[in-house]
């Protein structure tokens, strides 16, 4: 198959199908969590959605929404597009109202987790790195 020569180049599943997540005082139930990074296109062209931006004279970006604001915006993306399923069920209605401690804890992790894979995507990047072999005679850096 031509595609298995990109596989390094192939989106983590941990975008696209999620990890198993858990609360710390509720290991018994497993959350399956879509991380909120770049690569999660719902959740970022949601959370983008939910922040207005206006133009200075000098063509600066400025942020029109307040702080809470951009934050429910955030909350809302996170459930909506990374909380694919609690305890093998699909996330319930209004579980960021009901459950605001198990949202933010779980947002907390599924960040820690996107760190970390991006830290390790940033380490593989720079053990690839392509060297110079044979004579280098007139090769300016």
């Amino acid at each position: 198959m031509p595609l298995a020569k990109l596989a390094k180049y192939q989106v983590d599943k941990a975008f696209t199908e999620g990890v198993e997540l858990f609360l710390d005082d509720a290991l018994d139930c497993p959350f399956l969590v879509k991380l909120p990074g770049e690569y999660n296109r719902p959740y970022i062209v949601e959370l983008y959605g939910a922040i207005e931006v206006d133009f200075d004279a000098d063509g600066e970006t400025r942020a029109k929404t307040n702080v809470m604001a951009a934050r429910e915006g955030q909350i809302n993306a996170f459930v909506k597009h990374c909380i694919v399923s609690v305890d093998g069920e699909p996330t319930p209605d209004g579980f960021a109202t009901e459950y605001p401690k198990a949202v933010s804890e779980l947002m907390t992790k599924a960040n820690s987790a996107l760190e970390a894979l991006q830290e390790d995507v940033e380490e593989a990047a720079k053990k690839s790195q392509p060297t110079l072999v044979g004579n280098q005679a007139g090769v300016t850096a």
